[in-house]
């Protein structure tokens, strides 16, 4: 049965052909898919993290020119939609105090201690990392503010939405499929095609062996009717000769004169 199945498969290779293109396609595709995604997520968290410190320091540039700081956090956040979450905290006594805040004003006064915080603030540079609240991808920096003289007066901590990038990733993500289900609809064709193609393949190969039956056929027949034929034909040239000494009838030559002809014409089939 096995041998069978191979012969079978050896002697019609478009089916393995059809089936090889329906794993390897999608699969490239899908690949392809995955591996372009994560490439530009990589590349959009690195534009992102180098905005979000950008956006800091913008903040730092104008936060030192202004006294009443929770105003400006207030006016920053109307202009800056990206912005979901800002707060300025004091060092005092080895502490954060916090002095301004968007979403938990309630909370102004107390200390936070945070290890971003202290990481941030004793390296005298941004700290920014990517953090995912509410199934939702945010990108938190962390960096001291500096006055007029380069000196640290306060940590900002600002929260910046990911939603522009993540649009994106999903708009891309979604062509990427398109492109994937258009390769299996495609494959799906062409299987189509190749089903068709292996009908006749072997419509064909049964005409060819009904031919090769009929030639099998042919030549039995001939080689079975060749010897009585020559048989008959030796004994009618017999009878001829003899006929010319026996003085038969004219009518009587002509039956064998017949008969002589017909063996010929089967002879020579």
């Amino acid at each position: 049965m096995k041998s069978s199945r191979w012969s079978f498969l050896k002697d019609n290779k478009q089916v393995i052909y059809s089936v090889a293109l329906m794993v390897i396609i999608p699969g490239v595709l899908i690949f392809n898919t995955w591996l372009f995604s994560g490439y530009y997520q990589e590349i959009a968290n690195m534009s992102l993290q180098n905005k979000a410190i950008g956006v800091g320091q913008a903040f730092n540039a104008g936060v030192v020119e202004t006294e009443d700081i929770q105003l400006f956090v207030d006016d920053w956040q109307k202009f800056n939609e990206e912005t979901k979450d800002i707060e300025v905290l004091s060092y005092e006594e080895g502490s954060f105090r916090k002095i301004a805040s968007i979403n938990d004003k309630e909370s102004i006064g107390e200390i936070e201690n945070n290890y971003n915080y202290f990481l941030s603030w004793n390296a005298n540079n941004p700290v920014a990392q990517k953090i995912t609240e509410n199934d939702k991808i945010y990108w938190s920096i962390v960096m001291p503010l500096k006055n007029t003289e380069g000196e640290n007066f306060a940590l900002l901590s600002m929260k910046l939405s990911a939603d522009v990038i993540n649009t994106k990733l999903a708009t891309i993500l979604s062509k990427s499929y398109g492109i994937l289900l258009l390769g299996v609809i495609l494959i799906v064709l062409l299987l189509l095609v190749n089903s068709r193609l292996f009908e006749y393949s072997i419509l064909y190969n049964k005409i060819k062996e009904v031919d090769e039956m009929k030639d099998e056929f042919i030549s039995m027949t001939s080689h079975e009717l060749r010897t009585p034929v020559t048989v008959i034909k030796g004994y009618v040239q017999m009878m001829i000769e003899e006929a010319k000494d026996l003085n038969i009838k004219k009518e009587g030559m002509e039956y064998l004169s017949i008969i002589n002809t017909s063996t010929e014409r089967l002879g020579d089939l």
